[in-house]
């Protein structure tokens, strides 16, 4: 990982270094054929054909979970393109945050939420135009924000996330979804959160935020804690409609307990990001976050999922921290 404090060049600086040689950068495709459920695979063919011929590109392709962290810290390519879904995204800029190289985002997944966030725009099927194009694409540079956590007393993990984090019922939603190999798209959470609703319970947690204006404290059951960088998860949830991924803050959303019944209602709240106002749900704009578990709960990352998560779990936000490229 990256020494956190070595600070970006400024953006200027960025832009300038960014346009400056493009002749001679060069970009490394990353590519996860099982994303989507393995239909990005067929990419990996048409992606040797486009790019036979050209010095100015090289394609690898993972096979395993962390593949695609290890082959972006080994590359020595200005332009590092991550082609597959929001995990796959996720892995790359494990690698890249903090330096002064550039993440490009080819999206290849079943949901493609980062993408969404960051370019707003919705996804389509890549071609060599779009590809080439990431040479000269205006780049940006954006928050993450690290979730350091325990997913047993012993083994102390810390990780970047660049769109979201949920905890509690959005966490088992994400585990359900990625076990479930049958369906695809939106199909996938609806199924998921069907089958998590049947039993889940609100979780007991101890929350700290800490915002520019102060500290607030929650010691209450929870049922879903929702932490964005960017405003979509899940393909269509707003789990955070306030956020913007250069405003170096984190955008908290706390869903507290309430009757099992009143689930459909909250569903459509969140679908059309109109959950803000109702009385059960905390929303604040944060530096810091801190969640203390008395129980072992489930935790997404980028929809990357850990099980287990136990004690505490802190959340901080790395202002203008990873430099990106879309290809549109």
């Amino acid at each position: 990982m990256p020494d956190l404090s070595t600070p970006l060049p400024h953006a200027q600086h960025i832009e300038t270094l960014f346009n400056a040689d493009a002749a001679r950068r060069k970009l490394h495709i990353i590519l996860n054929p099982a994303a989507n459920k393995g239909v990005a695979a067929k990419y990996a063919q048409i992606f040797r054909r486009w790019f036979s011929n050209e010095r100015h590109v090289e394609l690898q392709l993972t096979e395993n979970t962390g593949d695609a962290t290890r082959l972006a810290e080994a590359s020595t390519s200005s332009i590092v393109a991550a082609c597959g879904g929001d995990g796959t995204v996720n892995e790359v800029a494990q690698s890249l945050v903090h330096t002064d190289r550039f993440m490009a985002c080819v999206p290849l997944g079943s949901g493609n939420d980062f993408f969404r966030n960051v370019s707003g725009k919705n996804a389509a099927p890549p071609n060599p135009e779009s590809l080439f194009a990431l040479f000269h694409r205006a780049p940006k540079t954006i928050d993450t924000a690290l979730a350091s956590f325990f997913q047993t007393p012993e083994h102390p993990t810390a990780r970047y996330f660049l769109n979201s984090l949920g905890l509690g019922f959005t966490g088992r939603i994400a585990a359900v979804a990625s076990r479930f190999k049958r369906l695809r798209g939106d199909l996938i959470y609806a199924y998921a959160l069907w089958h998590v609703a049947r039993t889940f319970r609100a979780v007991p947690m101890r929350i700290e935020i800490v915002s520019r204006n102060g500290t607030m404290l929650i010691d209450d059951s929870i049922f879903a804690l929702s932490v964005g960088n960017g405003k979509r998860e899940g393909g269509k949830f707003w789990i955070a409609p306030q956020a913007e991924m250069t405003d170096g803050l984190i955008d908290v959303c706390i869903l507290k307990a309430f009757p099992m019944w009143q689930l459909p209602q909250f569903v459509l709240l969140y679908l059309q990001g109109k959950q803000l106002t109702h009385r059960n749900v905390i929303y604040a704009q944060a530096t810091k976050l801190t969640v203390e578990l008395s129980c072992p709960e489930t935790m997404h990352l980028d929809g990357e999922v850990f099980e287990g998560i136990v004690g505490k779990l802190c959340v901080e936000v790395r202002p203008r921290s990873l430099n990106v490229v879309v290809a549109h």
